[in-house]
């Protein structure tokens, strides 16, 4: 409400009544946290579904991992090192190859929109709390 004064204060307004001009910035007020108070709920339904496709994507790298036999060459680091070093450059391709990539990408798009829904909410969030709140938690 404050702030609207400001700006009401550097126009010149023709003679309207106090009590108009204050129900006029309370309804404007009244509809803007409503509004961020339903993107709110749409934001944290987003994100909600992102967290839910974070977790099967991640659930498809480990079981693409698991078949791959990733795990089963990166042994080979630790057991057989002299073998490794004869053939260096054809284990980092058999190592490349086994890579599940479109599991991969999966979890790096999914954590990417986690991080986007996430941060929209937080500030929707902020929007949505009545003024009276967010000054609380400002100091």
């Amino acid at each position: 409400m404050q702030q609207f004064e400001r700006l009401f204060s550097y126009l010149q307004l023709p003679a309207v009544p106090h009590q108009i001009r204050t129900n006029i910035l309370e309804c404007i007020a009244y509809y803007r946290v409503r509004n961020a108070r339903l993107a709110l709920v749409g934001s944290v339904s987003a994100l909600f579904v992102s967290v839910w496709g974070l977790y099967s994507a991640s659930t498809l790298l480990l079981q693409e991992l698991a078949q791959s036999g990733l795990f089963q060459y990166a042994s080979l680091l630790f057991s057989d090192t002299s073998l490794l070093a004869t053939y260096a450059k054809d284990f980092s391709y058999l190592i490349l190859e086994s890579l599940p990539v479109v599991a991969l990408i999966g979890v790096g798009v999914s954590l990417f929109a986690l991080i986007v829904f996430f941060r929209s909410t937080l500030l929707t969030f902020k929007e949505a709390l009545p003024v009276s709140i967010r000054s609380i938690t400002t100091v």
